[in-house]
């Protein structure tokens, strides 16, 4: 119990109105062979030297299918690249090798609580990644030859690709207008990505100094627990021997 109060005395004390939402996804990093990629060449990077970024993107419409935003088969109109609801980010985890000695990571979304939004988070590895993104097959046997030379040199890497998505939730306010209100669009969504390695396979990079507070918060509490504890307890037993009494004489009379 004692634990439990000065655990919530810190949190009321830290306690801030939430003014974002989240998504987090953690994952383990490992080595595959790179894969040549048609049109990676613009996408953004996160790695230890960048390991955050913030961006703005269109939501697809109220009533969409979150797992068939930007899918091909399911648009009804001409495809478009790229499309205006997704970003793909890479995600270097070999950058000067100073997260060659973590294995696994967690990527964090946050997005105002204002803007009524829901995100999906996907992660691929080159091998994963839709074939719309990968170099055609080549047709000549010395291109297949070039191509099989290029990967044998190529060392493996621990590279992923998240690939956003988002949909808007909320309902607009009718104006009166029908025709007005057809057209509505929702407003851009901001969010910002945060890339981090797993220290312990559990806890984030940025956690690290809270966590540091709080280890010897704890074992202070533990201390205190004890010494409160054994003040009270001789009270206690005092409190129970007198109230058996007393049960005993209303028993008598």
């Amino acid at each position: 119990m004692t634990y439990i109060l000065i655990i919530g005395f810190i949190l009321l004390a830290e306690w801030r109105p939430a003014i974002a939402n989240t998504e987090i996804v953690n994952f383990r990093a490992y080595e595959t062979d790179e894969v040549v990629m048609q049109r990676t060449s613009d996408w953004p990077i996160l790695h230890h030297g960048q390991s955050q970024g913030r961006w703005t993107l269109q939501p697809a419409p109220l009533g969409s299918v979150l797992e068939d935003v930007c899918e091909p088969q399911t648009q009804t109109g001409p495809s478009t690249y790229p499309c205006p609801h997704e970003l793909w980010v890479i995600l270097n985890l070999d950058d000067d090798n100073a997260w060659e000695r973590f294995s696994k990571f967690t990527l964090r979304l946050s997005w105002p609580a204002s803007h009524p939004t829901d995100f999906s988070i996907g992660l691929y590895d080159s091998h994963a990644l839709p074939v719309r993104y990968k170099l055609p097959q080549p047709h000549s046997q010395a291109q297949l030859e070039h191509d099989h030379e290029r990967t044998r040199s190529r060392r493996r890497r621990r590279k992923k690709y998240a690939r956003i998505r988002l949909v808007h939730t909320g309902v607009f306010t009718p104006s009166g207008n029908a025709t007005l209100d057809a057209s509505r669009v929702p407003e851009p969504v901001p969010f910002h990505l945060i890339l981090e390695p797993l220290y312990f396979g559990v806890v984030p990079e940025t956690v690290l100094p809270i966590a540091a507070i709080l280890i010897p918060v704890v074992v202070l509490a533990g201390f205190l627990a004890r010494l409160v504890n054994g003040y009270l307890e001789p009270l206690a037993k005092d409190a129970r021997r007198e109230l058996g009494a007393l049960e005993r004489e209303r028993k008598v009379d």
